[in-house]
């Protein structure tokens, strides 16, 4: 009798399972073997995360995500941050940047720079979130940093702030979102929305008045008030403008020596007549130790480097000390995907105070 009724609730919910995330019922052999083994302790938890780690899965993540852009409206995402808290995220259905690698990994968004950042941030820390696009980072920082923690969510894009803040709500965490653009001084520029997604939006070279969003030196803030706290972590994501935005910060990074995560994208940094040599100019003022953290496609370009580990379940970082070996790798990074530039995430360490 107890065996029958713990069928009658596994059953719907195995089928459900199936239908959701591989859109067929299972068969007779399937569902035997799922209810065999969650009646002998399988959580729930590990039963999705095998279905959405099949093969099967894995062939339709190329047919969902042209389904999901043609479609109007909002789509929202469930996951679990390392903590083994849950996170849902919402974002329009044609955005490319949050629909395809949420959908192609399974729910995690830069899984391996959200494990490092919750292995840097403790409860009662500040983190700062330059870029904060549709808030994954800010989310999976307030979590990190509760219970006393703070989170500054810099996000000048108009709709994406909204967005942003709709996910902070729907994850019941709290952020001060801000709506200036990290730079070098306290001045008006253009905000270009581009074609590709809400997250590649970018301050332009020249500016216009009818399209200017207010940028900001991060030390000008903190100047007029802007309370950090104990500032651990900086994540800058910003479209190219890494450089102008590292020396707008100079006296508040000198002041709390957070780690600073940089992404350097070759193609985003040449729109702002930057390059990733400046990267490393801005980080070397700062008296930073630079590694970084190679995704998996990128190992042949970082091979041979001295490596840390970060911390358990974080990929190894990698150490650069020399400005042309870095230029060099991140070319080599760019050569290897077909897009104009590859992503190569820089983690620096200012010098101890």
């Amino acid at each position: 009798m107890r065996r029958a009724a713990a069928a009658a609730v596994a059953d719907p919910l195995i089928r459900a399972a199936y239908r959701g995330l591989l859109r067929r019922a299972p068969d007779e052999a399937g569902l035997r073997q799922w209810r065999r083994r969650l009646r002998a302790g399988l959580p729930w938890s590990a039963f999705l995360a095998e279905l959405a780690e099949s093969e099967e899965f894995a062939s339709r993540v190329d047919r969902v995500i042209p389904l999901l852009s043609r479609l109007d409206g909002e789509i929202v995402l469930g996951s679990q941050l390392p903590d083994g808290s849950p996170i849902r995220m919402g974002g329009p259905c044609g955005e490319q940047s949050f629909v395809a690698p949420l959908v192609a990994a399974r729910g995690a968004w830069e899984p391996a720079l959200t494990r490092l950042l919750f292995a840097l941030l403790r409860p009662g820390d500040t983190f700062l979130d330059g870029g904060a696009n549709l808030g994954w980072f800010s989310v999976a920082a307030a979590r990190a940093t509760a219970p006393g923690g703070r989170v500054v969510a810099f996000e000048p894009g108009a709709e994406t702030r909204e967005l942003l803040r709709a996910n902070l709500a729907r994850n019941a965490v709290e952020a001060e979102v801000r709506p200036e653009a990290l730079w070098n001084a306290t001045e008006r520029r253009s905000f270009s929305l581009v074609s590709e997604g809400l997250a590649y939006a970018h301050l332009a070279a020249a500016s216009t008045a009818a399209d200017a969003v207010p940028c900001a030196a991060l030390d000008d803030l903190v100047a007029s008030g802007l309370e950090l706290g104990r500032l651990t972590v900086v994540k800058l994501d910003i479209e190219g403008a890494e450089p102008q935005a590292l020396a707008g910060m100079r006296a508040t990074v000198e002041r709390h020596r957070p780690t600073l995560l940089v992404e350097v994208n070759s193609h985003c940094l040449e729109r702002l007549g930057n390059t990733a040599g400046d990267v490393w100019d801005a980080l070397a003022a700062l008296g930073c130790a630079v590694e970084v953290l190679p995704e998996p496609h990128q190992e042949d370009a970082f091979a041979g480097l001295p490596v840390r580990a970060a911390a358990a379940g974080v990929p190894p970082l990698r150490r650069l000390t020399d400005r042309g070996d870095f230029l060099a790798r991140v070319r080599r990074a760019d050569d290897a995907v077909e897009a104009p530039s590859d992503v190569v995430q820089v983690v620096a360490s200012p010098p101890p105070g």
